[in-house]
């Protein structure tokens, strides 16, 4: 039965009342299915939404069922023994700082050591006026290939012994002279003297320029000797 066949039993207003009645009724009866309709793929995507939370907390907890969770130990149990994991590794960490840094003050002692006995070594056979001053002048050209001792030139590395031989041809004012000629040493100041350009003997103003600039802690000890 349609509504429309009530239209000739009742009068015009109540026929429209009646009909407005049943227009809402449609309505919320449209309105009812849409939200039911809405309701079901809401709830359908909040489903899978929590389905996916669930298989990503179950990896992060390596677990595969909800079964595991029981032998899951407590959160407060996790973050205690996180802690204590960080504090061990943490002295771990200070640990291995402090015996690497031993160690490394051991190869540098050892190094200094092995440097030492080297440049005396290479020393021997040459009467320097100031042994201290020719070993720090050696030492200021050593340089380390691996676990060997070389000099530096301008040409390149050469043995310990050949760049002692060539600091002597260079600077032989700091070798004592012999008084004798044709010994491989040179005086410029008379037998038994030493070539100093800050001496009154020797004065020599270019060279002093030059020691300073090559050597300035050498020119220092020269000119405080000559001032003495």
């Amino acid at each position: 039965m349609k509504i429309d066949d009530l239209k000739e039993k009742l009068d015009d207003e109540t026929f429209e009342q009646l009909n407005s009645f049943v227009d809402g009724l449609i309505g919320q009866r449209d309105a009812a299915r849409q939200e039911s309709i809405s309701g079901r793929k809401g709830l359908k995507q909040q489903v899978e939404q929590l389905t996916a939370l669930k298989t990503a907390l179950f990896d992060k907890l390596g677990i595969e069922e909800e079964a595991d969770i029981d032998s899951l130990p407590d959160a407060k149990g996790q973050a205690d023994a996180l802690r204590q994991y960080e504090v061990k590794l943490k002295r771990m960490e200070r640990e291995l700082t402090d015996k690497t840094q031993a160690l490394t003050d051991i190869q540098t002692a050892r190094r200094k050591d092995a440097q030492r006995l080297a440049i005396n070594d290479a020393l021997k056979g040459q009467e320097f006026t100031d042994p201290e001053v020719a070993e720090l002048l050696i030492a200021n050209k050593i340089e380390w290939d691996g676990d060997e001792l070389f000099y530096k030139t301008d040409r390149g590395l050469v043995p310990l012994v050949d760049g002692v031989k060539l600091l002597t041809e260079q600077k032989p004012h700091l070798l004592k002279a012999v008084g004798t000629a044709g010994s491989g040493h040179r005086s410029t100041s008379g037998a038994g003297g030493i070539k100093n350009p800050f001496s009154k003997d020797s004065f020599n103003l270019t060279e002093q320029i030059q020691m300073k600039l090559e050597n300035p802690q050498l020119a220092e000890q020269l000119r405080a000797s000559a001032s003495d």
